[in-house]
């Protein structure tokens, strides 16, 4: 009969629900038959002296039963199918290495044994399929696919003055410093950089850029692999790479946006699903370390650091949009939220605004989606250009419609914004031959503000920001409309002002 532990066979307590089990050749069918139900498992392999010799399946018990032996007198070794494949521990760790045995071998399960002859774990073919696809492309392209040759380039002299009005000039968020002499990088200069000197008191007139540069860069070449520069980026939490040629010159940058999008929509959700796994099993992992006396610290600590690295990227999917890394409509509504109940109880003002592109669907039609998606792109950078205040929210709200959310902002406020905003986005010139309104991408604004009250809801608010992006959107487009309280009647509580209602405000 099976017993775990016992003498003539090796089995295990599995770190997981047990779905498998381990006999001797020697016990007879109508036993592991019976532990097969009681255990509700549909694999049993099968060792002797700490060496794997088959497998039995339920595929296995119908042929059995079908040739009409007597089970209680029929042993393993007769009906198992030899084994032809395992896995040590450190192969079951490489998703890679797992699917390129499952494509060498026709099984449905493979066993890791462990270096002390004991089966610790049992991989299926389509978990082993679940987990390693996305990874495996990202291993099989190159970083030159990604690689982004026009990079802003500045030198270590250069004043912080003269960085932040070339970043502004050029629309880029992100530059590299390369020595003056060989054009080698030597460090990174980010918009997020620029904002902290300006709030640690930096002078920008006489601050050289090699005073704040991040040294030294983190570099990739053009020919590593895709999942090698992915994993840097996760492990020193950054956004783009340094990409350096044969001769260590700067050939461009890598952008983690662009990796992911590589990854088609089902391979993305995969991604999410894989970190949901990970997370789910290295917490069970932890806990079980934390129960054995033999685990060391530093095991400990690795499997801490995987949780909450998983955990990071769960949270920066769920809440940021990937192409234009600003908020999703999710942070966006759980933020509007929050102000909402903190202004009601302050009786301050709030303010939320919604911007949809003129005419977005013809300008696809004329550039194609990738010139789309930079457009987007350029968009939300404008918008958040135009905000200066570390409380106000630019999120991509739906597809080519943006969302601002302006806590403590009156409606002259509000509008002094939006009017900025169009100014910066006129200064892009992004030209846009479909537009029957102006030659160059324009926006159609809705205003909506108010002070919260128990009478309403921020869905109301929401609501009276989209009829007023329709309001504008029927008066000619390129423009804005005002939706405020409606002060004579609840039904509708917020009124779209007409543009001479608005003037005489």
């Amino acid at each position: 009969m099976f017993q775990r532990q016992a003498d003539r066979f090796q089995t295990y307590e599995p770190t997981s629900p047990l779905d498998f089990l381990v006999f001797g050749d020697r016990v007879m069918v109508a036993d592991v038959l019976k532990a097969m139900s009681q255990a509700q498992v549909s694999c049993v392999f099968v060792m002797e002296q700490g060496q794997l010799l088959g497998s039995f399946t339920e595929t296995d018990v119908i042929r059995v039963c079908a040739d009409g032996h007597d089970l209680d007198k029929l042993p393993l070794a007769q009906v198992m199918i030899p084994s032809v494949a395992s896995l040590s521990e450190a192969e079951a760790a490489d998703p890679i290495k797992v699917l390129e045995v499952f494509e060498r071998f026709p099984v449905k399960y493979l066993p890791v044994i462990s270096v002390d002859q004991y089966i610790r774990q049992m991989i299926t073919r389509e978990a082993a399929h679940q987990q390693g696809q996305p990874i495996a492309r990202l291993k099989l392209k190159q970083v030159r696919e990604v690689l982004t040759p026009q990079v802003l380039q500045v030198t270590p002299d250069q004043t912080l003055q003269q960085v932040a009005k070339s970043m502004s000039y050029q629309h880029q968020r992100y530059s590299v410093v390369v020595a003056p002499d060989t054009s080698a990088p030597i460090g990174v200069l980010t918009l997020g950089d620029l904002v902290q000197a300006q709030m640690l008191g930096y002078d920008f007139h006489s601050t050289m850029a090699a005073v704040i540069m991040s040294a030294p860069p983190k570099m990739v070449r053009p020919d590593d692999d895709l999942w090698t520069a992915y994993q840097t980026l996760q492990r020193y939490f950054l956004k783009n790479l340094v990409v350096v040629n044969e001769q260590g010159e700067l050939a461009g940058i890598a952008n983690l946006h662009q990796m992911i999008q590589l990854l088609n929509p089902i391979d993305l959700w995969q991604t999410v699903v894989s970190l949901q796994q990970t997370n789910t099993t290295t917490a069970i992992a932890l806990e079980q370390s934390q129960r054995q006396v033999e685990a060391s610290a530093y095991e400990k600590q690795r499997l801490h650091n995987e949780i909450m690295q998983a955990t990071r990227e769960l949270e920066r999917l769920a809440y940021l949009d990937p192409l234009t890394q600003l908020a999703n409509r999710r942070q966006f509504d759980q933020l509007l939220s929050q102000e909402w109940q903190r202004l009601r109880r302050d009786k301050q003002s709030l303010a939320v605004v919604l911007g949809d592109i003129d005419y977005f669907k013809e300008y696809n039609e004329h550039f194609g989606y990738s010139a789309g998606d930079k457009c987007l792109q350029q968009i939300g950078f404008a918008m958040a250009e135009a905000t200066q205040r570390s409380p106000d929210i630019v999120s991509r709200y739906d597809g080519e419609v943006f969302a601002l959310l302006l806590p403590n902002t009156d409606l002259a406020g509000a509008v002094m914004i939006v009017e900025r905003m169009q100014q910066v986005i006129r200064q892009q010139q992004l030209k846009h031959p479909g537009s029957l309104v102006a030659e160059q991408i324009t926006l159609s604004f809705g205003i909506a503000t108010c002070i919260p009250s128990f009478g309403a809801t921020f869905a109301d608010l929401l609501t009276a920001a989209d009829r007023a992006v329709y309001r504008a959107k029927e008066q000619g487009r390129n423009t804005y409309r005002v939706a405020v309280e409606n002060e004579f009647t609840q039904k509708p509580k917020f009124k779209v002002l007409e543009p001479a209602e608005l003037a005489a405000l």
